[in-house]
């Protein structure tokens, strides 16, 4: 192994943290599509979005240097572009008005 124990153990909480951040995106977008407000799973997911990113920058950062052949790729920039997408996702969702009290009543 070419890592140290600490960085794999920060990979598998980066990666555990993506999954649980797509999921609660996944929620949210299914609340919107019910013309919900998903203020809580919104909430949920930019914590959760957040700590992903924490701990997917500190993975990148004891990244091991020195082992030939092996080198970040463009994985390290997809990862920051979803995290920034999924942060403006609940940010949106959470400034979103009821549609219901705003529509005219009939």
């Amino acid at each position: 192994m070419w890592g140290t124990e600490r960085w794999a153990r920060i990979g598998m909480g980066t990666w555990a943290g993506g999954l649980i951040s797509t999921f609660l995106l996944v929620v949210v977008a299914a609340r919107v599509a019910a013309k919900r407000i998903p203020r809580l799973a919104a909430k949920t997911a930019l914590v959760s979005v957040i700590a992903t990113a924490l701990a997917g920058a500190l993975f990148a950062w004891q990244f091991p240097r020195g082992v030939e052949g092996v080198q970040t790729d463009r994985g390290v920039w997809l990862f920051g572009a979803g995290a920034v997408l999924g942060a403006i996702a609940a940010l949106l969702a959470l400034r979103m008005r009821d549609v219901a009290k705003s529509a005219p009543a009939q």
